[in-house]
């Protein structure tokens, strides 16, 4: 009995060895499971910070995101809620009022009753910039201000889009950036097309609210586009412009021309025209 004791003692021990230590990894294994974890993270990865995809993200490129990147994004777009037509502050009011839910359903610009906004309606432009160079951008900064003790509506013409166009005078009145010569007619296949609907898009300010509009300026001349251009021109608007150079040196007048509609005022469009001088010259 003692010698099958002591005999079997080193197989007891060695078995004992096995149960308490794992038998080791093949390194095949090791190593794909290791590739494995990596590619995950990098999938992660990309997954969360793509910004190129042309679904969303802050970039600009046109590279490509994974189908979880995607399916996010539409699902972030399809929750997105519209900004309020109206209140104390509207921060953007070229997109407020480009949003179809601000639209006013069966109306038209001619059946709204002129309004005179005399004392309850503020509209002020100012510029970033004191003098801007030859050629150079500026952006003007058009500030609505209800002066009013009560809610103030606002209403637009879209043709299918609100317009907001600048245009440049001298001091004297006379335009200083309009092409040479009558306005070319539209090609006939863009004329002979109906027109788009003009709808009528309304804000409402609170009483003392604010809406502003940003709109860039360049100081140049235009001259009207070439026909083959002009190809491409939508149906009820006129016919598009190219740059012809740099304004030359001098003090300008700038009038903000807004699709504002349902106010009443005089020949001087004082409120569907507001503006503001500007001097082009050195920096």
């Amino acid at each position: 009995m003692k010698r099958i004791v002591a005999g079997s003692l080193p197989l007891l021990l060695a078995l004992t060895a096995c149960m308490n230590n794992p038998p080791p990894q093949e390194p095949e294994n090791s190593d794909e499971s290791s590739d494995s974890k990596k590619g995950k993270k990098d999938k992660d990865d990309i997954v969360g910070t793509d910004d190129t995809s042309p679904l969303g993200g802050a970039g600009t490129g046109t590279g490509t995101s994974t189908p979880q990147a995607e399916h996010a994004t539409v699902k972030d777009d399809a929750e997105k809620k519209a900004t309020p037509c109206g209140g104390p502050k509207i921060a953007d009011l070229l997109a407020v009022v480009s949003q179809t839910a601000c639209e006013v359903p069966k109306a038209t610009p001619e059946s709204l009753p002129q309004r005179d906004l005399k004392g309850a309606l503020d509209i002020k432009v100012t510029t970033d910039t004191a003098r801007v160079p030859p050629g150079a951008r500026a952006n003007l900064v058009v500030t609505f201000t209800n002066k009013g003790a009560t809610d103030l509506p606002l209403d637009f013409m879209a043709d299918p889009e609100p317009q907001f166009q600048v245009e440049a005078y001298t001091v004297k009145g006379a335009r200083a950036d309009k092409p040479a010569g009558n306005e070319p007619a539209l090609p006939a296949n863009i004329s002979d097309q109906a027109a788009p609907e003009r709808t009528v898009s309304r804000v409402t300010l609170s009483p003392k609210g604010t809406a502003k509009l940003s709109i860039p300026w360049d100081a140049v001349k235009y001259k009207w586009a070439s026909a083959e251009r002009a190809k491409g021109a939508l149906p009820g608007q006129h016919y598009p412009r190219e740059t012809a150079g740099p304004l030359p040196k001098g003090k300008y007048v700038v009038h903000i021309v807004m699709p504002l509609i349902g106010v009443a005022e005089g020949s001087d469009h004082e409120l569907s025209q507001p503006r503001t001088q500007v001097e082009v010259g050195g920096p």
